[in-house]
């Protein structure tokens, strides 16, 4: 999957929090994420201007249930429920379990949330 791909296939899937997300479009859009992230923080930065600060916070508030739909599906595609997100509110320990799941290879074959994206069978 593409960078583009990625991106149009979090923002068309919105409101999608079933079904699943292979690891290549939730990093492609978490890289999309810092990657507008460090801008408008740079410039804001560099010109002073507060606007650019602005720019973040109405970013971080039109992409957060596009991006927490992401990572229900994303959880689905390791085989875990989404509700094992909620460790993540527990300092340090919970981003390393998170991390970890982040970063697993999808669930060969078919799971209770749909057919792989992959195509694994």
């Amino acid at each position: 999957m593409s960078f583009t791909e990625a991106i149009r296939s979090v923002l068309t899937n919105y409101k999608d929090f079933n079904g699943r997300a292979r690891r290549s479009e939730f990093w492609w859009y978490y890289l999309f994420e810092c990657i507008i992230n460090f801008s408008l923080s740079g410039l804001s930065h560099a010109t002073g201007i507060k606007a650019f600060v602005w720019g973040i916070y109405v970013f971080n508030v039109v992409l957060f249930i596009p991006g927490l739909a992401l990572l229900f599906r994303r959880m689905h595609d390791t085989g875990k429920s989404a509700w094992l997100l909620l460790p993540c509110i527990i300092p340090v320990a919970g981003q390393i379990f998170m991390m970890l799941w982040f970063l697993k290879d999808s669930q060969p074959g078919e799971n209770k949330w749909g057919p792989n994206p992959k195509g694994l069978i």
